[in-house]
């Protein structure tokens, strides 16, 4: 499966691991020209551009480019290699805010029990107004 991280949080290793799967067809379309060089550098360039992407090849850079069996996988890795180093990196999200940046659960119940309390205490805030006022 590859590196993975071993950090509590679930979304991070699943995203890990997607990413890791995505690699490997990726690895495998390249070794039987399915995938050519241009192609491999434009969609691993738009990877690291990323922090998941990043932080997936700074965790597995190591073990695939030593394990490497093949002149062509040695090409593929080397080339990975040669994108994670010249892409930009472009902060989006954190890699654990939730998948498409959206809040975790537990930020709805708290603004529905804001909104509550604070539909509560307008009355209350009224009345002591009107009271002031008098």
């Amino acid at each position: 499966w590859g590196p993975v991280p071993t950090a509590h949080d679930a979304t991070d290793r699943k995203q890990q691991m997607y990413v890791n799967m995505i690699v490997s067809e990726w690895q495998m379309s390249f070794e039987t020209k399915a995938l050519g060089e241009p192609r491999l550098r434009a969609i691993s360039n738009e990877m690291f551009q990323g922090a998941v992407g990043r932080l997936y090849w700074e965790s597995a850079r190591k073990v695939r480019l030593a394990t490497s069996e093949t002149r062509r996988a040695r090409r593929f890795h080397q080339l990975l290699d040669e994108e994670y180093k010249k892409a930009p990196f472009v902060p989006t999200k954190p890699p654990s805010a939730g998948a498409a940046g959206r809040p975790r659960r537990w930020v709805w119940p708290l603004l529905a029990g804001l909104a509550t309390a604070l539909a509560a205490a307008v009355p209350t805030v009224r009345a002591m107004a009107t009271r002031c006022r008098r």
